[in-house]
């Protein structure tokens, strides 16, 4: 779902995970104790599992975009660093 919508690979769930959130979602649905309309009780069960399921793959997601972002200034600063230091040397000379 979020995969298909954001091309993010850490997201996407197989088949299996998938039943298993269908699932999740019916077998709280049948038990349960408080009184909810169905509704709210849809909303908070599909909260539940899409945060049990996404939360990792959400986790790797940040880390991978914040290694990106690093790798990125480290080479930047890297590129800078090499550029104010060839103008000096040719002044030197």
């Amino acid at each position: 779902m979020g995969a298909l919508l954001g091309g993010i690979e850490e997201i996407s769930i197989d088949e299996g995970e998938a039943e298993n959130l269908a699932r999740a979602v019916l077998a709280i649905s049948k038990k349960r104790k408080v009184k909810l309309s169905p509704e709210m009780l849809a909303w908070g069960n599909f909260a539940a599992v899409v945060a049990t399921i996404y939360g990792p793959r959400l986790i790797a997601f940040l880390a991978r975009r914040r290694e990106a972002r690093d790798k990125s200034v480290l080479l930047a600063n890297a590129g800078m660093h090499a550029v104010t230091e060839q103008p000096s040397a040719q002044m030197a000379n």
